[in-house]
């Protein structure tokens, strides 16, 4: 397998799934900060211009959730085969791609990509954020993970994300749960490994934490 990406949040997802199976992968770093995404031969692959891809023999895959649910359905690990954990998870899958992503993608694009600041969005995507962190909270108040059974990919998806929460201002002081959570994850092997060997090495990292993608 070969993964195209960079220091980005949907990146991110993809190389904890990969670490988290033990499937051995090339990286080829594409650096969307330099816009390498829309070079001819990246354009060949995804005509979107967007990281990850994920290229499988003849096989291209694009969209973080769908790769995410390809490598599950291949490795057997993350998504239940069927019943209600499969449904959570899948449910919360989803709440993570069309509501928790795009929405904190909105803060930070506010917060730090913006050429021209503007506090009143910041807040007014920060209280957004709050509130789906607050569905994040009643969630793992009632389940160690999302599903509702085991560590998979929901947790996967919103974990990429949360590792860029305190840079986005946000308050986790009420989210003991959401917090602990996270303190699972962080000493997950895989989690560390990503992080380590593949996210940090990257020229425009300047921390540990993922970005989202600029156009």
């Amino acid at each position: 397998m070969r993964l195209y990406g960079f220091d980005t949040v949907n990146t991110f997802k993809i190389l904890i799934m990969l670490e988290e199976i033990g499937q051995p992968y090339a990286f080829d770093p594409i650096n969307i900060r330099a816009g390498e995404q829309h070079s001819p031969g990246f354009r060949a692959l995804n005509p979107n211009g967007k990281v990850p891809v994920l290229v499988v023999e003849e096989e291209v895959l694009v969209e973080s959730a769908a790769i995410l649910m390809f490598l599950a359905d291949r490795s057997g690990f993350g998504l239940a085969k069927t019943g209600r954990q499969r449904q959570k998870g899948l449910e919360w899958l989803m709440f993570q791609a069309s509501t928790q992503g795009p929405l904190f993608g909105q803060l930070e694009y506010w917060v730090e990509l913006a050429g021209d600041p503007n506090p009143e969005l910041q807040s007014h995507y920060r209280a957004i954020c709050q509130k789906i962190l607050a569905q994040m909270e009643a969630r793992l108040e009632q389940t160690t993970w999302f599903d509702g059974g085991d560590y998979g990919l929901a947790d996967i998806a919103h974990y990429a994300w949360m590792m860029r929460a305190s840079r986005l201002g946000l308050d986790l002081s009420e989210c003991p749960h959401v917090r602990a959570w996270m303190v699972r994850i962080d000493k997950r092997p895989a989690v560390m490994r990503a992080t380590r060997d593949v996210i940090s090495p990257l020229p425009s990292s300047s921390s540990s934490s993922p970005r989202s993608q600029p156009d």
